[in-house]
């Protein structure tokens, strides 16, 4: 079974530049803006299919949307692809835990 364990494992560090070549095939870039919200707790819910909780994180503001990359806020991320999303938390915020 895969768990949120799993999908912090999974993690990588990424910039702009790196996520360039990317651009064209993600529906939409998801940012965690929760600092108490875990890198794997979103992909894992998007994976698991559970919208009922990416709806409740949407709406308390929790994660957002972008369609574009230049839109996300911030530079540097750890990042978790989760076709046809990538799930991405700033850098510094993932360290600090």
């Amino acid at each position: 079974m895969t768990t949120i364990l799993h999908f912090e494992k999974l993690a990588d560090p990424a910039d702009r530049k790196r996520l360039q070549p990317y651009r064209e095939q993600i529906h939409a870039w998801v940012y965690i803006t929760k600092d108490e919200l875990n890198l794997g707790q979103v992909p894992h819910a998007f994976y698991h299919n559970n919208l009922e909780i990416v709806e409740a994180w949407t709406e308390a503001d929790e994660i957002r949307f972008y369609k574009q990359l230049e839109e996300v806020p911030g530079d540097d991320w750890m990042v978790v692809l989760v076709q046809p999303f990538y799930i991405m938390k700033r850098l510094r915020l993932v360290r600090a835990r």
